[in-house]
């Protein structure tokens, strides 16, 4: 074995335990409804060679409180998707799930790197906190 071998992503059964971690927290099944006009923060980062802008509001103490994500790519299906995963992690974070449980849910790559766009957006997002 080669000691310098990347880490290997975390099996499934890892990435399934922090996200029912996530589900039996201290979630009270009540939605963190955001106020209508809030600030707002975008970055922008870059994902397998490819432009893409997070948009993020937080809660009063800092946290993250919703990711909009784009992509500078004009695929219709790529941007739905990217915007998708956003709004979930989103509803999920503002129903009480930790942002860095889902950051440690998505996917990696064998050398631990983010392996989709919503998990680098995490990536940088969750070290800013």
């Amino acid at each position: 074995i080669n000691k310098k071998q990347a880490p290997m992503q975390p099996p499934i059964a890892v990435r399934i335990s922090a996200a029912i971690r996530c589900l039996k927290g201290d979630l009270s099944g009540i939605r963190h409804v955001l106020p209508h006009r809030r600030e707002s923060e975008t970055i922008k980062f870059k994902f397998d060679h490819h432009g893409y802008f997070a948009t993020v509001s937080r809660f009063d103490d800092g946290n993250i409180a919703e990711i909009f994500l784009s992509s500078a790519r004009t695929g219709v299906l790529l941007r739905n998707m990217v915007n998708d995963m956003a709004i979930a992690a989103s509803i999920a974070i503002q129903y009480g799930c930790p942002a860095e449980v889902l950051q440690q849910s998505f996917t990696r790559n064998d050398h631990g790197e983010p392996a989709t766009p919503i998990a680098a957006a995490f990536d940088h997002l969750v070290k800013q906190e």
